[in-house]
């Protein structure tokens, strides 16, 4: 999806973190008219994964775009 993803527009990572829980982090893009598309999500398992592997599988995901932003909530 990322390559439909215009390089210009705006880009935002999100996870919603939890230690216990499946961790959702969603990839956002806003458009120059203030749309916002979700075009990437990556699912993690903290149990199951180490720091290391599910920052590998976040820089997978992002390609090679510029994040603006880079939000994780807090618990």
């Amino acid at each position: 999806m990322e390559e439909m993803i215009p390089e210009r527009w705006a880009h935002f990572r999100t996870w919603d973190y939890h230690p216990s829980n499946q961790n959702p982090i969603l990839l956002l893009s806003l458009s120059p008219l203030n749309e916002c598309f979700v075009w990437g999500e990556v699912n993690v398992d903290p149990k199951k994964y180490t720091t290391e592997l599910i920052s590998e599988k976040i820089i997978e995901a992002s390609g090679d775009l510029k994040f603006k932003l880079n939000r994780i909530d807090p618990l």
